[in-house]
């Protein structure tokens, strides 16, 4: 299964990819995240080399989308980190959009699942992806209403975050 091996190098990419960005974000709240992501995306391609060498794997729940709620807590040190490196903005894009691309082929894959047990294995990581892609998201969607902000905090209808 040509999609397999894909699924298995798009994985080891995004550890690669998210450990590159712990270095970058060394000592801060988002180093502990894109350390998580990584874990995340380690633990997923040693599930597909699992499957693919039709091996006993378990499905565990990873533990980036806690991390991350962690971060939020501490907003302020945004500051701080986008100091750090330029356009931060630009990687949290780039990382919202390979986490995009994972759940949209795992989609496919599961659409062309062949039992129930491929079935459980796209769904979940399915939900695991995008729950990846729901961190980038929701970082994306802080920094821009930060940049964006220009309404007077006395006037207006603005939403809770």
């Amino acid at each position: 299964m040509k999609s397999l091996e894909f699924a298995i190098q798009m994985e080891r990419d995004g550890e690669k990819y998210y450990l590159a960005q712990a270095e970058l974000y060394r000592d801060t709240d988002l180093e502990t995240v894109f350390r998580m992501l990584a874990k995340d995306e380690n633990d997923h391609a040693r599930i597909l080399v699992r499957y693919r060498d039709q091996m006993e794997y378990v499905l565990e729940e990873g533990q980036a989308y806690t991390a991350f709620q962690n971060v939020f807590q501490n907003l302020h040190q945004f500051d701080l980190e986008e100091k750090h490196v330029p356009e931060p903005l630009d990687v949290y894009e780039h990382a919202l959009k390979m986490e995009e691309a994972s759940v949209d082929l795992y989609k496919e894959m599961l659409a062309e699942a062949g039992s129930d047990r491929e079935r459980q294995l796209f769904q979940f990581l399915i939900e695991q992806e995008s729950l990846h892609r729901r961190v980038f998201a929701e970082i994306v969607e802080h920094i821009r209403r930060a940049k964006q902000w220009v309404e007077s905090a006395e006037f207006g209808r603005r939403e809770e975050y």
